[in-house]
């Protein structure tokens, strides 16, 4: 077991609002672990490991990410980036084992994915779906992880800038 996965497990036995509180203290937004609480509470129910629920909860947004590759990613980019995403997301060092550990990263990942998906139909039709995709999806990464935070900061710089230089009106 991984040393963060541990404490992941440990506040995970705790009432919902101490999750959210010694989250808090930890630096890491509460998202993962409200839906790492439920998961464990739901595998509790039906008798599951919680290592093993929270590992099965940290590889849906993988499943979900390689969906949206052989769609999404697939109608707007091409089979062949999307297969050449899709590969790189199987071959690359490590990449694998962080869908495995029972934390938030393949969360994190999963909504920066979306949110720059959306990012890009902003620039490209500026419609409004496009927008509360992006915010949602924002949100979520700002509440999963503070480098997905980051990221998001990152692609609302660039947004700025592309409204400033393009879309004056």
């Amino acid at each position: 077991m991984h040393v963060d996965e541990y404490f992941t497990l440990s506040v995970l036995t705790l009432p919902i609002g101490d999750v959210i509180n010694i989250t808090s203290w930890d630096v890491h937004p509460p998202l993962y672990y409200i839906l790492g609480k439920i998961a464990v509470d739901m595998a509790a129910a039906i008798g599951m490991d919680s290592l093993h629920a929270l590992r099965i909860l940290s590889t849906i947004p993988y499943i979900l990410i390689l969906v949206i590759s052989a769609t999404k990613i697939r109608k707007d980019y091409g089979l062949l980036t999307a297969g050449l995403f899709t590969f790189s997301l199987a071959v690359m060092n490590e990449f694998f084992a962080h869908f495995l550990i029972a934390r938030m990263y393949a969360w994190a990942i999963l909504f920066i994915i979306v949110a720059f998906l959306s990012f890009t139909e902003i620039i490209k039709s500026n419609d409004i779906k496009s927008w509360i995709i992006f915010t949602i999806f924002s949100v979520l990464c700002a509440y999963t992880h503070y480098f997905a935070a980051l990221s998001v900061i990152c692609m609302y710089i660039l947004l700025i800038d592309y409204i400033i230089k393009f879309e004056k009106d």
